[in-house]
This record gives C-alpha cells, structure tokens and sequence, in this order.
C-alpha cells in the first residue's frame, strides 16, 4: 500500500485506533502546523516549501475550526473534532477566547495524537515558516535530544536595544515555539500529558499575564524534564536573531557559513506588512548596519521576503470561504473566563482578586 493510501486509511479508521501508540506505519516521522483558513495562504506556502526540499516526513495540518483542504492532496488536514479529544478538554478549548489561544492549546494534543499513530519523530512548525533549504536533517540533528527547542536568543544584543529585547523575552517566553521536534518516549509523553494541562486552563494571548500562549511554559521544561539547549544556526531565523544567523549567498544558495545552510526562516506575524510592501520590518533591530556583514544579512532577508511574497499571493485566490466562528469576547463570557483563571491561579479570595470580582460583576449587572 502506498504512504499516503496507507495513511488515509488510518485516518479513516480513527475509531479503531489505540491510544498505546503501538500502531505500526510505513512512515516514522511528521511534521505538522495549526491553522485555519484565515492563514490558508501561509501553511500553503510552508508545505509547498517542504516539498520543494525533499521532506519525506508526512504533512498535517490541524485546524482550530472547520477542516482546510489544500490543493495539495498529500497534506492530512484535520479539524479539532477530529483530534479525540475528551468532551471535557473539548469544551474547556472552546471556551478559549480567540483562535490564537485555541491553537495554542491544541499543540501539545497534536503531538500526542501523532504519536499515537506510531510516529517516531514529531516536527511541529508555525504556518508563517518558509523552508529554504533540506528540512530532513533536523531530525537527525542530535538524536540524543527528546524535546529539541529554539531559544529566541542565545546571547544579549549588544546595541541599546538589548535590554528591551531581554524584557520582551521576559514576557513572551526563553524559547521560541514556531519549532519544536518532540522524539516519542515516555520522558515526551509525561512532558506532553503536564503541558496539555495546563495550556488547557492558562494559554491566554496577552503578554503581561504570566503565562503566554503554550510558549511560556517551556521556560520550566529544561528544569522539569532535564532538556540540554543547544545552539542550531539556521534554524528558527527571525528579526529577534538574525544578528546571531548573519545570512550569505554560497553558491547560490542561502547560508550562515559553509557549514550551516539557512534551513528556515520565521516571518513571525509580518504576513500583512509583507503585502504593504515592508520587506525589511523589525529585521533591522539587532543589527549594526556599519558593518558589511550585517548589511548583506537585511538584503538577502528583503530579498527572502520578496520571494516569500510572491509566493502568498498565489495561493490568495484558491482561498476558502471561512465559516463564521461563534462570538466567545460577550461581557459575560470574558467574566467567566477571567473568574476560571484566577480561581486556579490563587488560592482563597485575596484583596486583589475580591475587588476584581466586585468591579465585575458591578459592571456585568448595569449592562444586563
């Protein structure tokens, strides 16, 4: 039976799977995104750009909402009904009160249900991500590493910018989660079961809440897992690093040095400014441009850019039309969301969380 035939009938016979893993397929190893239609262009343009470099892992992508069909029909597109998720974990996901939380609490059931299926090796990549060059080589790099990450820095910036860059990092998390490789053991499956639980109950999209998305967390996993960092040039390349990945032309081909091609590059919510024609955007932050090397870096980025554009808008007007989603930001939603929150957040009523039940629930009853 072929990979893909093999694949699909898997999927079709989810009903019959079992949640040991011991499923046995041709193929051990996926990479997968999360998205929904509003970002059909983006995880396009990622897949076809792990084509165009010879993966030979699966593709799949999980959608928060309806399922997205691309035209390439390799890709295994699933919605989150599909995920077998507990009628419980469903409605606390649901609860979420925007896409970007939603997705974010999905990652870390994504892994487990690939790793259910008896992949061995499990890339997860963010839809704004643009391959460049052989993708496979990152699963075999460091093999010995379950969880292998990528920090969003390995070192402060020099220029004035750096101590606010490092607040940034405060807020948004050590490591950046537009890649992630978990290998299947139980060391990832215990990981896997402690992060679900809590990107279920706190995986909220504001910064200066002390959590942040599914990102944060990973701050504790180094300490609770004993995860070694190590430093991947090529990998993850994005404004907040590109002072770190200073990018060359090698025969042809783009690279940090001859030793290290430029695997990917992570256009971390620019997709927009891009249209406008703001090529350069933020890349220009870490960077001396006194220095020649820093200079030919932010034009092959533009360079980079402009082809990662053209490739957007070829895939814009095969766009589905998206199902309205149902309005979860209600007065009275976002109340009870906040009141779930901080009741597992602190313990007993303290003064802070007494007056913000109080403002509240004063506010809720004068519009109602």
């Amino acid at each position: 039976m072929a990979k893909n035939e093999n694949l699909n009938f898997i999927l079709s016979n989810l009903s019959q799977l079992s949640h040991t893993g011991d499923m046995l397929i041709s193929v051990k190893r996926a990479i997968f995104s999360i998205s929904d239609n509003a970002y059909y262009s983006n995880a396009s343009v990622l897949f076809e750009s792990l084509r165009n470099h010879e993966t030979t892992a699966d593709l799949f992508n999980f959608s928060p909402s309806q399922k997205v069909i691309f035209s390439d029909a390799s890709i295994i597109s699933l919605s989150i009904s599909e995920l077998r998720l507990t009628h419980e974990d469903f409605l606390l996901i649901e609860r979420k009160t925007n896409v970007i939380e939603i997705a974010t609490a999905l990652k870390p059931f994504a892994f487990q249900f690939l790793q259910n299926l008896g992949y061995e090796s499990v890339i997860y990549l963010d839809p704004d991500i643009y391959v460049l060059s052989n993708f496979d080589s990152l699963f075999l790099k460091h093999p010995e590493i379950e969880i292998l990450l990528t920090p969003h820095r390995y070192g402060p910036v020099s220029s004035p910018r750096g101590k606010y860059l490092d607040l940034d990092l405060l807020s948004y998390g050590v490591f950046n989660l537009g890649f992630l490789r978990i290998t299947t053991s139980p060391l990832t499956r215990d990981m896997l079961s402690w992060w679900s639980e809590r990107t279920l109950h706190f995986s909220g999209n504001n910064r200066f809440d002390r959590e942040f998305t599914d990102q944060k967390w990973m701050n504790l996993v180094t300490l609770y897992f004993r995860i070694q960092v190590v430093r991947l040039l090529g990998v993850n390349v994005a404004p907040w690093n590109l002072d770190e990945n200073h990018i060359h032309k090698i025969d042809g081909k783009y690279a940090i040095d001859e030793a290290n091609p430029l695997i990917f590059i992570h256009f971390s919510q620019q997709s927009h400014l891009l249209k406008d024609g703001n090529l350069n955007y933020r890349w220009y932050e870490t960077l001396d441009l006194s220095q020649s090397e820093c200079s030919e870096s932010l034009k092959l980025v533009e360079e980079i850019a402009h082809s990662y554009n053209n490739d957007l808008g070829r895939f814009l007007h095969r766009l589905q039309p998206s199902l309205p989603r149902k309005k979860t930001t209600s007065l009275r939603h976002l109340f009870y969301t906040r009141l779930y929150k901080r009741s597992f957040a602190i313990q007993g009523f303290n003064k802070g969380f007494r007056e913000d039940l109080a403002r509240l629930t004063k506010r809720l009853i004068s519009i109602e």
